[in-house]
């Protein structure tokens, strides 16, 4: 005896065309993108919205071009992992420091290094963000103040200093 092969019902047809459309559409959306043309989208957009950032200028962008630790009578640290491209800085009053650089500097950082539970802060100047640097001498490329904030006096005390060009 034959069987008959029964016609499917239309919503057999609907649910099955719904099942290889979703499994075929996603596989077909996935082929069109690859790696190349999603860089290519991100490298587009990041030139539109940032036109001079460059990925090989952001190499050494956070590291420093110089720095030192500074005793609290001005002198550099022995220690040569703790200097690169600072000159020991003159010290012509109490807790300020004038650094002479060989290049001009766009930013600075200072830290005290205070003792645990003091309350001391070391602030940090370039010369191209002020007009002169107060109590150092004409030309001074930066200068390091350090104060006690709980008596509010300036105060010789050992520093780190960063700088970058």
């Amino acid at each position: 005896m034959k069987r008959a092969l029964r016609r499917p019902s239309p919503a057999m047809v609907v649910a099955i065309v719904a099942l290889i459309a979703a499994l075929g559409g996603t596989a077909i959306a996935g082929g069109f993108i690859t790696k190349k043309k999603a860089k290519k989208v991100a490298n587009n957009q990041i030139t539109k919205r940032a036109p001079g950032l460059a990925v090989a200028s952001a190499a050494n962008a956070d590291a420093p071009f110089a720095y030192a630790r500074v005793n609290s009578n001005g002198s550099l640290n022995g220690n040569a992992a703790l200097t690169k491209n600072v000159s020991a800085p003159t010290a012509p009053g109490n807790g300020v420091y004038c650094f002479d650089l060989s290049f001009t500097p766009v930013h600075a950082q200072a830290t005290s290094q205070a003792q645990s539970g003091s309350d001391d802060v070391a602030m940090v100047e370039v010369a191209g963000a002020v007009a002169s640097l107060p109590g150092c001498p004409a030309g001074t490329d930066a200068e390091v103040r350090n104060f006690d904030e709980g008596a509010a006096v300036q105060q010789n005390d050992a520093f780190y200093v960063q700088f970058w060009k």
